[in-house]
């Protein structure tokens, strides 16, 4: 279950950092050692990144995801409601 969230929503959450990278003096992939900035080879590098992964992607697996868990069985429901 953590692994599902990781890739789903967690990924959804921190994988926006587009708005960040697209100004190399703020957020740059590499800095040289006394730079203020980024050069402009790691902002170039980054906006081709940014743009190849940024677009929305189809969804691959549809809405129905049922068929990826088993049923939980009976008695494990009885346990969780009895806290024995």
């Amino acid at each position: 279950a953590s692994f599902m969230f990781v890739v789903t929503a967690g990924h959804e959450q921190t994988g926006n950092i587009a708005p960040y990278v697209q100004d190399a003096s703020f957020c740059s992939f590499k800095w040289a050692p006394g730079a203020l900035v980024g050069s402009k080879d790691t902002a170039l590098l980054q906006a081709l990144l940014m743009s190849f992964t940024s677009q929305a992607m189809p969804m691959l697996m549809g809405s129905d995801w049922t068929y990826l868990f088993p049923p939980v069985p009976p008695s494990a429901g009885e346990e969780l409601s009895t806290g024995s």
